[in-house]
């Protein structure tokens, strides 16, 4: 028996010593996931990125495991989800969009309970007043884990499409309001394009303000000079198409397909490829979305007023 009781022990104590060891592994692999994260952005194959993200995230997921309350990774949790949803799946796969959006809200608001668990109650079952109240509790320190909840949270919502989650936006609202007071140029001015989408993507009858939303898509073009592509793929495919100004949408779609590489670094090169891909079939659905516009002959350029007042390189 005293045999049977000291291998118990030495088992308890391995497993205690395991976990212990796989928790120290997990906590010093903040500063290894930006790495990698780093690498992630600046594939130029959008093809390898799409192959190697899951795998990626797949192991963000096992450090969470291993340390479910190091705030580091999981907001760096919500961020590759909501991230890679945006890039891939909200075109092609809205199913696995939701699941990835679900799992980075859930990260994102799992680090919120941590750092701020009066907010996350509030989030949870408070009033709009009250959530806007610890909303302002939440400093720029923690800009990344605010911004990502909330851009999870409403990708969720939208890969949903289900009117029964709709009244969860004004809480995304409220986050994405914070985030713009914190800082408006997070990640690449961000939070102007959620809002520029936000009134651009839905019609008048349904709330929609799409010279409200154009304003947002432009100064979210204006603060990054152009060169983030992504943004002007976003302008012509929402607020054109909302619009109906085809001429717009051709020539947006033009200057993405057409950009130097030299606007591409480290940050953006991923995304500024995808915007590439995208613009290209994007161009060649035209007509699915303005079925009377027949595209200008060669040299007679674009007449439409709307083009002549943008500056967006």
């Amino acid at each position: 028996m005293n045999r049977l009781w000291l291998l118990v022990l030495v088992l308890v104590l391995v497993s205690m010593s395991s976990c212990i060891s796989s928790k120290l592994i997990a906590n010093n692999m903040v500063g290894s996931m930006d790495d990698m994260k780093t690498s992630f952005f600046a594939e130029e194959s959008p093809t390898y990125a799409r192959e190697a993200g899951p795998a990626l995230m797949k192991m963000l997921d096992g450090f969470l495991v291993s340390s479910p309350e190091n705030v580091g990774l999981l907001s760096r949790g919500a961020e590759m989800n909501c991230a890679f949803a945006q890039t891939f799946l909200d075109d092609h796969d809205r199913t696995w969009a939701q699941v990835m959006y679900k799992r980075g809200k859930g990260y994102g608001m799992k680090g919120l309970s941590l750092e701020y668990p009066d907010l996350a109650k509030a989030l949870s079952e408070g009033t709009l007043d009250s959530i806007k109240a610890e909303l302002k509790k939440v400093d720029e320190d923690d800009i990344r884990l605010l911004f990502w909840t909330g851009i999870c949270w409403g990708g969720e919502i939208n890969a949903a499409m289900e009117a029964g989650m709709m009244p969860q936006l004004p809480k995304v609202r409220a986050i994405m309001d914070r985030t713009m007071e914190l800082n408006d140029n997070y990640y690449f001015s961000a939070v102007h394009i959620f809002y520029g989408t936000f009134w651009a993507g839905r019609s008048e009858m349904l709330g929609g303000d799409a010279e409200k939303g154009r304003e947002y898509f432009e100064k979210a073009i204006e603060l990054t000079e152009g060169r983030f592509l992504l943004w002007k793929f976003m302008f012509a495919k929402v607020y054109a198409v909302q619009a109906q100004k085809p001429a717009l949408y051709v020539s947006l779609l033009n200057e993405v397909v057409n950009a130097p590489r030299d606007f591409d670094n480290d940050s953006n090169r991923l995304a500024n490829q995808m915007a590439r891909t995208e613009a290209r079939r994007f161009l060649n659905m035209a007509t699915d979305f303005f079925p009377n516009y027949v595209p200008p002959k060669a040299g007679d350029g674009f007449v439409e007023e709307d083009i002549d007042d943008l500056d967006l390189n």
